[in-house]
């Protein structure tokens, strides 16, 4: 009896996302589940070293010969990194087509922004004292951020474009405290809402 071949669905898009740390990777492994089934692949990691260049170093070490149909994603916060070093793990990206993301101060702008429709410069303790207060305590090992965000999720990239609007209108580096809050994490919802033809 002849075996009957199965052909194995090809996927559109595999996208590789670099994460500093667990709450960002805890982040996208839930909607990596949420699309299980569709023609995107989505894998999040956590780098080894959470410093800028320690982020695309790793992502250099794992995926520097990947394909153009493959997207990398670098994923750091501001918070005690250097303008310096910065500069730096940005021409290990572009030399490797990487897309940097980074939130200054941290990820929780990103996070806050899914409640708040603007707010002024803001430090890193008062963010995670405001996340506490609306994901609950453990809201960075939490595995169910995303669903209790995803509601506000338009919501959160217009606030992010809002930021990156003002800082491109007002010639401010976002990297720069002048920059706080920013966060380009809604490049890579986007991203992932086009070629997973889904409103995350």
């Amino acid at each position: 009896m002849a075996r009957t071949r199965i052909k194995k669905r090809k996927l559109n898009t595999v996208i590789k996302i670099i994460c500093e740390g667990r709450t960002e990777y805890l982040y996208f492994e839930e909607i990596r589940q949420s699309l299980k089934g569709s023609d995107i692949k989505i894998d999040p990691k956590i780098s080894d070293d959470s410093s800028c260049i320690g982020v695309v170093k790793f992502a250099e070490k794992k995926y520097s010969d990947l394909s153009d149909d493959i997207k990398v994603f670098c994923i750091f916060d501001k918070d005690k990194n250097t303008e310096k070093n910065y500069e730096k793990a940005i021409k290990i990206a572009k030399k490797n087509k990487f897309e940097i993301v980074l939130s200054n101060p941290c990820f929780e702008v990103w996070l806050l922004a899914h409640y708040c429709d603007m707010f002024e410069s803001i430090s890193i303790s008062k963010l995670q004292d405001e996340m506490k207060k609306k994901l609950g305590e453990n809201f960075k090992t939490s595995r169910n951020n995303y669903e209790k965000l995803k509601v506000n999720t338009q919501k959160a990239i217009n606030n992010a474009k809002f930021f990156a609007k003002r800082n491109e209108n007002d010639n401010l580096d976002k990297f720069s405290e002048e920059g706080n809050p920013s966060s380009d994490i809604y490049k890579v919802i986007e991203y992932i809402q086009e070629k997973s033809k889904k409103q995350l």
